[in-house]
């Protein structure tokens, strides 16, 4: 049961980052980044842990 926690904890933390990039792509004076993304579920990750 925990692990199943743990792995909705970092998907939603993924889907907030993807959905942030892709926010950030309509703002003019911000880009979005694939590298980005992977740094934020880097980090859920590792918080998680």
């Amino acid at each position: 049961m925990k692990r199943t926690a743990y792995m909705y904890a970092w998907l939603i933390s993924l889907a907030w980052a993807l959905l942030d990039e892709w926010h950030q792509s309509f703002v003019p004076e911000r880009t979005a980044s694939f590298a980005d993304v992977c740094l934020d579920s880097s980090g859920a990750a590792l918080g998680i842990i």
